[in-house]
């Protein structure tokens, strides 16, 4: 008969681990994973969203953006809606297109992830950008999403844990 293991035990593996250090190493896996360049972690924090680790060439110019409720992101839309979005940037109104405009490369598709705690509560987003022509680089494929989304979940938890 296969166990699972308690979540209090998943949690006490983390509870010691640097935030920082996570946010870039659990960015780092899932972008590698996807096999794309970049991504990044958005925290909400009072009345906005923060890009608290970013990930890939010119990281330096989405790190520490705040976006606010208001403006409409695929961020606030994981965010509200607390489901994952595919968005395709030159088409979708939930773009934030002021990152775009301080980017040479663009993004072209987003793949956005809800962070949530044990209790529900979305408390973040995580974005998996591709800057390919068309997006070719992310695996779209549904089984894939959802084994992707299991990971993220627990990782989730995990940074979660590491914030407290």
């Amino acid at each position: 008969m296969k166990q699972s293991m308690p979540l209090s035990f998943i949690e006490l593996l983390f509870d010691k681990l640097d935030p920082d250090r996570f946010m870039a190493l659990f960015l780092e896996a899932l972008t590698t994973i996807q096999k794309v360049e970049r991504g990044s972690i958005w925290i909400k924090k009072g009345d906005g969203y923060v890009c608290t680790e970013a990930c890939g060439d010119e990281a330096d110019k989405v790190k520490g953006v705040i976006l606010s409720k208001s403006q409409k992101s695929s961020v606030a839309a994981v965010i509200e809606s607390a489901e994952r979005t595919i968005s395709v940037t030159v088409r979708d109104r939930r773009h934030f297109k002021e990152i775009d405009r301080k980017l040479d490369i663009k993004n072209s598709v987003i793949l956005c992830f809800p962070l949530v705690l044990r209790d529900g509560t979305v408390y973040g987003a995580i974005q998996i950008l591709d800057t390919t022509a068309g997006g070719i680089r992310l695996n779209l494929d549904p089984d894939y999403l959802e084994l992707l989304e299991g990971l993220v979940t627990l990782g989730g938890i995990a940074l979660s844990a590491s914030l407290a």
